[in-house]
């Protein structure tokens, strides 16, 4: 962004030197006699042109920081550890089909899956709770099992950290 700046730094530095400077130089010839009219346009478009610049560089930031907010806000989050039992667990997909246009009618058609593994723990005082997980885990987790959840609860959501079977 900063070469930006600079970049509008010295058109505008180039545009008021030759204006105001050399007033019956290349620029009044090459503009006429509106070489103070153009010197004022320049600028003004010079103040937009950073405005805008400044602008769009704020937003970036404050997106920037809004991310990092989260995230540390969630690394933050207390991790929970209780003793549970495997209740249940589900597997979902669905197929994905994207055409694509290769020329003179000639389209190719990507099919691709996304899968989803839940488990779904029954906690002491009968509670279900139920957790996205990974395909590892969903392979190595058995109904019934018991073990300790360490899990992380933050904005409604639950996020699964990890189960060791008892």
């Amino acid at each position: 962004m900063r070469a930006i700046y600079i970049a509008g730094i010295i058109a505008l530095g180039y545009g008021i030197f030759h204006c105001a400077v050399f007033p019956d130089g290349e620029f009044v010839r090459f503009f006429g006699d509106k070489s103070l009219t153009m010197m004022i346009i320049l600028i003004v478009h010079w103040v937009i042109w950073m405005g805008v610049c400044i602008l769009v560089s704020n937003e970036i930031s404050r997106r920037k920081i809004a991310k990092e907010e989260a995230k540390a806000a969630f690394d933050n989050a207390i991790k929970i550890k209780e003793t549970v039992k495997v209740f249940s667990k589900t597997f979902e997909t669905s197929e994905v089909s994207e055409n694509s246009y290769i020329g003179e009618n000639t389209y190719a058609t990507n099919t691709y899956h996304i899968n989803a593994h839940y488990i779904a723990f029954e906690f002491p005082d009968k509670n279900r709770k139920a957790f996205r997980v990974g395909g590892a885990e969903y392979c190595v987790i058995a109904e019934n099992d018991v073990g300790i959840l360490t899990y992380k609860e933050y904005s409604g959501a639950l996020y699964f950290l990890d189960f060791q079977i008892i």
